[in-house]
């Protein structure tokens, strides 16, 4: 639960601060279910999850550093419904959250949430979620689906609000 900082060139890193979350332990394909860390925007973010006794949802909150983690506030609560497996930030406070039920989005720091995707309709219902999500920019991402099967991955162009699948050729 430890943040430590430092630059990219090799030189040593230093302890920075503590997370609100520690990470927990692997899902049952070896991603990490709470303390996950992303940064974005002159900000981290970290999500801290709990899964609810009947294993298929989480309570969720979002936290957020603008000091490089020395200090965290608490953001918002994206949804519960899915497991959280991957998160991702770009500049413009925009907060991507990949869950076993779909994507979730938050443009204003992690305060509010909305679910913006709900998973390939070709999946089957024990894989409808992606398993990642990554931005690559403020507006351009993708997402892998739970389903390996699928051959395909989804990408965006508008900052999160609409994703579209393409499939992977090869």
């Amino acid at each position: 639960g430890q943040i430590y900082s430092g630059p990219l060139t090799g030189a040593a890193w230093s302890l920075a601060g503590q997370a609100p979350a520690v990470p927990g332990a692997p899902g049952p394909d070896g991603q990490p279910t709470s303390g996950l860390l992303t940064a974005g925007s002159q900000h981290l973010y970290e999500l801290k999850a709990i899964t609810t006794a009947a294993g298929k949802s989480q309570d969720k909150t979002v936290y957020s550093s603008a000091d490089g983690g020395r200090t965290w506030q608490q953001a918002g609560a994206p949804p519960s419904a899915g497991i959280a497996r991957s998160l991702a930030a770009a500049q413009g406070n925009l907060v991507v959250l990949a869950t076993t039920e779909g994507i979730d989005i938050s443009t204003d720091g992690g305060a509010s949430w909305n679910v913006v995707e709900t998973g390939p309709p070709d999946a089957p219902a024990s894989q409808r979620g992606f398993s990642y999500v990554g931005m690559t920019g403020p507006r351009q991402g993708v997402a892998v689906p739970a389903d390996r099967q699928l051959h395909e991955v989804y990408v965006t162009t508008d900052g999160g609000s609409s994703w579209q699948p393409r499939l992977i050729q090869g």
